[in-house]
This record gives structure tokens, sequence and C-alpha cells, in this order.
């Protein structure tokens, strides 16, 4: 709201940023839950969210939907996002 009153625009994050963010943000559940059910629970509804701008966002959300352990999320968010990881 203050960047807003001051006239700054809001930019969206970058597809890379967005991956990471979402890494960062499964990790940080898991750290403070130190329950992987309930982090891969979370996985699935925010790869949703965070896929929505993927040009595979739907082929994306099956695939982590698919997954049983944080280290297949993990890889299926890397991949899916890693064409945009260099550009950032």
């Amino acid at each position: 709201l203050i960047n807003e009153a001051k006239g700054i625009a809001f930019v969206s994050p970058t597809l890379a940023a967005t991956g990471k963010i979402f890494l960062q943000h499964l990790l940080e559940l898991q750290r403070i839950h130190g329950n992987d059910k309930f982090t891969i629970e979370q996985a699935r509804k925010f790869s949703k969210y965070y896929g929505r701008k993927l040009p595979e966002r739907i082929s994306f959300v099956q695939s982590v939907n698919s997954c049983t352990d944080i280290a297949a999320i993990i890889e299926r968010v890397e991949r899916a996002f890693v064409d945009w990881y260099s550009f950032i």
C-alpha cells in the first residue's frame, strides 16, 4: 500500500522466482511442522496457486498430486520451473 501511494507499480515475480518461493515455502513448512504428510498435502494445494502461470500448469499440478514424498515434489517443482531459473 505504501508503494502504491508513492505511485510505484507492483511487478509480479518471474516464473523462476515463483518456483524458488514455492520451494522455500515447502521447506519452511517442513521445518516448522516436522510433518511430511502435512507438507505434502499443503504442496498439493499450493501447486495450483504457484503453478498458475506455467504453460503446462495442469500437468504440473497432476504431477505434484501424484507425489508421495517431499523429495519428489521438490524435483517436480525444480523441473517445472527450471527453464526460467537461468534468467534470474
